[in-house]
C-alpha cells in the first residue's frame, strides 16, 4: 500500500544482488507490475544477519556480516531520501516473471511503512540485467514532474521549493511551457457581429415577464408576480398577481403605465415580452 492506492503482486521469485564489491546477495522478491519503483527491506536483510548503517556526511549505505567485512551498499543523491544500490542484478523465476531491474534501500522502513505488498522486495521490470548506477541522474525528476505535483505551481517558485539538485538543470532549460496551464489561463475573447442597441432615455424600451405559478402562494393570496425593466435604467418595478388572467395582467400593466410615466416624465415608446 502507497497512500491511497493499493498494488498487487502478480509472482513470486528470488533474486541475486551481485554487489560492486563482489557480495552476492540472495533475496525473495516480490513482482508488482503496477509498482513505480523497486524497494529494497533493510529489516528483511538486518534479520538475515547483515548489518545496514547509513551515514549522513558521505551520503552511503554500507553493510557488514560475519562472512565480509564493511563493504559499500549504495549511494545516495544530494536532495533525496533513496539509496541506489550498487549491483548487477540476475533473477531466477520460482512462479512467473519475477525479475528486478533496480532496488532502493529506505533507510529506517519497515513492512508496515514502505510502499510494497510485502516486506520483501518489489522487483520492476522484466529484464534480466540492469546498468550499474554509476551517475545521480537517475535521482533527479523532471521539473515538469514536479510543476504537477505542487498543483501546477509556476516554475519559478517550484525551484525555490525544491531542494538544489534535486532535479536536472539542462530539463529545465530545456522544459516546455505546460499544456494545461496555457488552456486554463486561455482568455476567449467574444465578438459580437451585431451591435447591441440601448435605449438612451427612461421609457424608451421595457422589457417583462409574467412568473408563476409559485408553491406555497403568500399571505394575500399571490402566486404569481410579473417583472418590468427599464432598458435605459435597469430599474425593476415587481408586481404581485392573484391568477395569469388577461384581465388581471391588462389591469396591472395600466397602473404600472401611468406611475412609470408620471414619474419619470416620458413615455413607454416600445414593449418587449415572450408574449407569456
Amino acid at each position: 500500500m502507497s497512500a491511497d492506492s493499493v498494488s498487487l503482486a502478480t509472482a513470486t521469485g528470488s533474486i541475486n544482488l551481485q554487489l560492486d564489491c563482489g557480495i552476492l546477495l540472495r533475496v525473495e522478491a516480490l513482482y508488482v507490475p503496477d509498482f513505480g519503483a523497486s524497494l529494497l527491506s533493510v529489516p528483511q536483510l538486518i534479520k538475515n544477519g547483515i548489518d545496514v548503517s547509513f551515514r549522513s556526511h558521505s551520503c552511503s549505505a554500507y553493510i557488514t556480516s560475519e562472512d565480509f567485512t564493511e563493504q559499500p551498499l549504495g549511494i545516495c543523491a544530494p536532495g533525496s531520501v533513496s539509496f541506489v544500490l550498487l549491483r548487477n542484478v540476475t533473477s531466477k523465476r520460482s512462479q512467473a516473471n519475477a525479475t528486478a531491474h533496480q532496488a532502493n534501500a529506505q533507510p529506517g522502513s519497515n513492512s508496515d511503512s514502505a510502499p510494497r505488498s510485502n516486506s520483501d522486495s518489489a522487483p520492476r521490470s522484466n529484464s534480466d540485467s540492469a546498468p550499474e548506477a554509476n551517475s545521480d541522474s537517475a535521482f533527479r525528476t523532471d521539473i515538469q514532474t514536479w510543476h504537477q505535483r505542487f498543483g501546477r505551481l509556476n516554475l519559478s517558485n517550484v525551484r525555490k521549493l525544491l531542494p538544489k539538485g534535486s532535479y536536472s538543470e539542462k530539463e529545465t532549460a530545456t522544459s516546455t511551457a505546460c499544456g494545461i496551464c496555457i488552456k486554463a489561463k486561455a482568455k476567449e475573447k467574444v465578438q459580437s457581429k451585431v451591435p447591441v442597441r440601448r435605449a438612451t432615455k427612461p421609457l424608451e424600451l421595457i422589457h417583462s415577464d409574467l412568473y408563476g405559478p409559485i408553491s406555497p402562494q403568500s399571505l394575500s393570496g399571490r402566486r404569481y408576480y410579473i417583472l418590468y425593466i427599464d432598458d435605459f435604467s435597469r430599474y425593476t418595478w415587481v408586481c404581485f398577481l392573484r391568477s395569469k388572467s388577461s384581465s388581471e395582467v391588462c389591469t396591472v400593466f395600466r397602473d404600472f403605465k401611468n406611475l412609470a410615466q408620471l414619474q419619470l416624465k416620458h413615455r413607454i415608446t416600445r414593449f418587449r415580452c415572450d408574449n407569456g
